[in-house]
Formats: C-alpha cells, structure tokens, sequence
C-alpha cells in the first residue's frame, strides 16, 4: 500500500485491516513517500490497530511505481495484492489464497466492490455514486482466465479496459511471478499506470489465473486519489506537469497517444510501453483512443491533431476511415450510461447498494460474517 501525504485518510483506511490479526503468516506493507513521516504517535496507534504491520519511509520525489516496488521489495508473502492507501482488502481473500496454493494459481483476479468515501468530491451525484456509498457485486462463478484472449480484447479497444486480464492492483499474484519480472526488467513493475502495466505484463506472461466468484478487495475513492479526481473529474494534467509518472516510460510515450496524462492516455500509452519492453510490437486499435477522448474529455482534440504527425500515411487513412464509426458508437454508449435506461441496466446487475456506510466501519460492518 503506497501513500503520499495522505496519512490521516491512511489512519482511516487502516483500521479496516484489523481482521488480518485473525490469520497467520499475513502482513500489511505500507510505503511512505511523504514530505514527513508519520508520527510516533500515529505509528503506534497503526501498530496497536494491526499486528504484522510494516511501515517503510523514503523521503524525496518518488512516482507511484517506485513506491509499489518498493512496498513488494519490503514484503515477505507468498502472494501478493497492491492497493491504494483509501482501499481494503476483504476477509474472503484467505479462502483464495488456499485455493490458489492447492491449484498451483499464479493469480487471482475479481469484480471488486466499489466504495466512495465522505470527503470524495462529486461532478454529480445519482443513486450509484455519492459520498459514504458502498456498491457490492453478487457473487460470481469461478472462472478459468485466458490471459492472452483477454489482451486481445484490451487493444481492440485501444487498451482502454482491463477486461478479465490478470492482474496485481486489486489482484493477487503469487510471489514467484514477481521474482521472474524482477530478474527480467530489475523491477517488479515497470511502466505508467500501475493497472493496466501490471496486467499487460502478466498477460505477455501468460500466468495460469481463475477469476474468483467474490471480491477479495475493495476500490475505495476519497479526495486527493485517482478514483476521488475521476468522480470530480480532475483527472487529467499536461505531461510535464506528471511529476508522478516514471520519467524512462515519459521519455518513450507512444505519440500516437495524445501527449495528455489522462484515464484515457495513460492507460494505452502504458500497454504499448510495456509490449516494447518485451521487444514486441502492439496491434491496438487507436481510433477507440481517440475516439473516446473526443466523447470524454472534449478540450483535448486539440491534443489529438498535434498526435497526427507521428502517424505513418497508411495509419492516418485507415484512422480517418474508421473513427466515425467508433465516434457514434462511443458517444452512443456514453449517452446511454446517462439515461434511465442505463440506471435500470445497472440495477439488473443486481448491485447492492449501501448508503451511509462510515468509511472506518466498512469491513467490520459489511464484510465480517
């Protein structure tokens, strides 16, 4: 669990963790990047919350991929789950760490719930999003996971989704795999956005992965994280104002990609970073890129016309030939999420919805059974 400044919500989030005391072997890694360490006070209030707790400090500028490295540095598990620092991680966890051990499972991937704390900002709110919700999946079936037929589907979509890739963020992967990515790149993650690298690497991999029928974790959204500045929609920055990006991965964006950081740049501009450092060459479908930029995020089309000039001739015809198409297919999808048909498309997934839900009492209240 990497953290930046944000120690009183990491207080907060931590006292969700208090059932890992229940079980042996399990630790919770917490990688301070801060301008200062947390107090001796917090410190042993965080030790007398969780018994195996490890709490590791490095002063100076670090992006988020140094800090989950050296977080999985510090651990000592057999298997491994990152998450953010206003996320949790759910009691049923255990029951598929030993299903993984007995099935010989490198990973574990889920549909994790979704939680959006008290002081998460809000562009609108409905019935699905609003402060102090909690959005519950109904249990799954266990799945076999195809890595390499889940990728595919990824860069036929621009790698804009993860889709059922395997994966580490909001995923459990064994340490093994890691250690093998480590001898290959000297690191355990490489790339930009830790998601969608991680799980491009583990599906270039073809690491053997089952989708479990319950959430092992929960995406927690607050103000300050990734997840609070996409429900306020904050979440876009000039590149070089992306201080927390790694600079290697900077110096090699795709520009192709609008040189933009974005949900919607970063994450295929991250895939084609990692399929190069494999020495392989990306099949992807940049239209859907593009297109969904121009649905989205509208201000930035500009962006996309200055990312023109680093296409090939045959790309640029072939780009202007299907991007309407995939333009009214995107900006159809976009106008039916906001409908009160989508509403009722949600609701026939049979969410569970939970309001008022005090972010401190989450696990404790809605997940110890």
């Amino acid at each position: 669990m990497p953290t930046k400044n944000r120690h009183e919500q990491l207080l907060r989030t931590l006292k969700n963790y208090q059932f890992a005391n229940d079980f042996d072997d399990c630790e919770i890694v917490v990688c301070d990047n801060s301008d200062q360490p947390v107090t001796d006070g917090q410190l042993f209030q965080i030790k007398n919350l969780i018994n195996s707790f490890v709490y590791v400090y490095h002063s100076g500028q670090r992006n988020l991929i140094e800090n989950f490295n050296e977080a999985i540095k510090h651990s000592k598990g057999k298997y491994i789950i990152l998450v953010g620092d206003d996320d949790f991680v759910t009691p049923e966890i255990f029951n598929a760490l030993v299903y993984m051990d007995e099935h010989k499972i490198e990973c574990a991937i889920y549909d994790p719930d979704r939680y959006y704390w008290d002081n998460c900002a809000f562009h609108k709110t409905s019935e699905l999003l609003g402060p102090s919700k909690l959005l519950l999946n109904r249990p799954g079936l266990l799945m076999i996971i195809d890595p390499k037929v889940e990728l595919e589907k990824s860069a036929a979509n621009g790698f804009l989704t993860i889709e059922n890739m395997p994966r580490a963020y909001h995923g459990v992967v064994s340490r093994s795999v890691f250690d093998a990515i480590y001898e290959k790149f000297g690191a355990y993650i490489i790339g930009g956005s830790p998601d969608i690298s991680i799980a491009t690497t583990l599906s270039l991999l073809n690491v053997k992965t089952i989708k479990w029928p319950l959430a092992l974790s929960i995406y927690g959204a607050s103000h300050g994280s990734g997840g609070g500045m996409t429900t306020s929609r904050t979440h876009c920055l000039p590149i070089c104002k992306a201080t927390f990006l790694d600079k290697n991965f900077i110096n090699q964006w795709d520009r192709r990609i609008p040189y933009y950081w974005s949900e919607y740049t970063v994450f295929p501009a991250s895939a084609i970073y990692i399929y190069r450092s494999f020495n392989f060459v990306p099949k992807f479908n940049l239209s859907s890129i593009h297109s969904t930029i121009v649905v989205n995020e509208i201000f930035m089309t500009l962006e996309i016309f200055k990312s023109l000039k680093y296409l090939s001739f045959s790309e640029l015809i072939f780009l202007m030939l299907r991007f309407p198409k995939v333009f009214l297919r995107k900006l159809g999808g976009r106008i039916s999420r906001s409908s009160i048909i989508s509403r009722h498309t949600w609701k026939s997934k049979q969410l569970i919805i939970r309001d008022n839900i005090q972010g401190e009492d989450v696990i404790e209240n809605n997940y110890r059974h």
